[in-house]
């Protein structure tokens, strides 16, 4: 039985220890998140939602210090249900970690960095072990030197080297990394305790599943089109439509000059992302053997691609509760990230989960 809840908390904790993470970019700022939520504009109101999304990615600094990942530990998993696939990186890709105890992984978004997770990193690390990956070309990663079709099994594949043997494992992810945390659980089943997703770009499903559906369809336009541009050598216009799509129309015009070049950068892999995830599909069936206990995290502003998708794990996923955000789009756990670490913090810290 799934239980979907409808989050609207009239107040929202002051999270100061974590700085506001750039969506797109993979740098922090020095502003604290709430701040920034509640800095009114000339006029006197607060900022709207796009130029929310647009101060996200127009004020950053270097991200902070990480550490390395010790590739060399794949070849000593055990228990996972398919092996990794190996990694052609000409370096290890790095992470950040902080604290003892069960294992949390937190998986960024597309063209992100393991930064967006530095508040949620100090919340739990009382508790917990953090551990928080750039992935492939984000961060200060090297990016992929296969020479054949990367696919989210090769992202995965880094990652699950990281995982324990010895303790319980927690996923967290938000969109693009989301669908990388699922793609992981189910290779891992023995391991992994719980997931949290916040709106998986899992697209090659909802194709598979909902093939004419309005939403499938909306985002095999985006797909389709930021794809064009890039073939084009327009890579800037298919920044704008990518941006515009996920953090609202008009965000990208909002992005200094100084800060497009590096958002620009990122989107030059966006075609290996989109083709990663319509390539990766899960069966009707295969979703529902997923017991795997999950907090699936959604907002009420998101677009139409997400919501489906969402919908799909809730109805399909055995051991799945929605919690829904009131005003939050696709970038809620950046924009109001105090909010989104507080419904992970109690989903992971229920004794089940915590013990486990």
């Amino acid at each position: 039985m799934k239980k979907t809840t409808a989050s609207t908390p009239s107040t929202e904790r002051t999270d100061t220890t974590r700085p506001l993470a750039a969506a797109y970019s993979g740098e922090t700022e020095a502003t604290t998140l709430d701040t920034a939520l509640r800095r009114p504009v000339n006029n006197g109101s607060t900022l709207t939602p796009e130029a929310l999304a647009a101060k996200a990615l127009a004020t950053m600094r270097e991200p902070a210090r990480a550490v390395q990942i010790e590739t060399d530990r794949a070849a000593q998993r055990t228990g996972a249900e398919q092996p990794p696939v190996s990694s052609p990186m000409s370096r290890s890709p790095y992470y950040r970690e902080i604290g003892n105890g069960p294992f949390v992984l937190c998986i960024h978004s597309f063209s992100s960095s393991s930064a967006q997770y530095q508040g949620l990193m100090q919340r739990l690390a009382p508790r917990f072990r953090v551990v928080a990956v750039d992935l492939y070309g984000h961060g200060r990663s090297p990016s992929w030197l296969g020479e054949r079709r990367f696919t989210l099994a090769d992202e995965a594949a880094p990652l699950e080297a990281l995982l324990p043997d010895d303790a319980p494992v927690h996923l967290v992810g938000h969109s693009y990394g989301a669908a990388v945390a699922l793609r992981i659980a189910g290779a891992n089943r023995v391991r992994v305790r719980s997931m949290t997703l916040y709106e998986p770009t899992m697209w090659g499903t909802l194709s598979h599943l909902c093939p004419s559906d309005p939403a499938t369809l909306e985002i095999e336009a985006v797909r389709d089109e930021t794809i064009q541009l890039i073939d084009e050598g327009r890579v800037e216009a298919a920044t704008e439509r990518f941006i515009d799509y996920w953090a609202g129309s008009g965000s990208w015009a909002a992005v200094p000059g100084e800060r497009r070049p590096r958002l620009v950068a990122a989107v030059r892999s966006l075609r290996a992302a989109w083709i990663a995830t319509f390539v990766e599909r899960w069966s009707a069936a295969a979703l529902r053997s997923l017991d795997t206990p999950c907090l699936l995290i959604s907002g009420t502003h998101t677009t139409a691609a997400a919501r489906r998708a969402i919908g799909l794990l809730r109805d399909t996923l055995p051991a799945a509760t929605l919690v829904e955000f009131e005003g939050l789009g696709h970038l809620g756990p950046i924009t109001h990230s105090a909010r989104v670490d507080a419904a992970i913090d109690t989903f992971l810290s229920s004794p089940m989960r915590s013990l486990a």
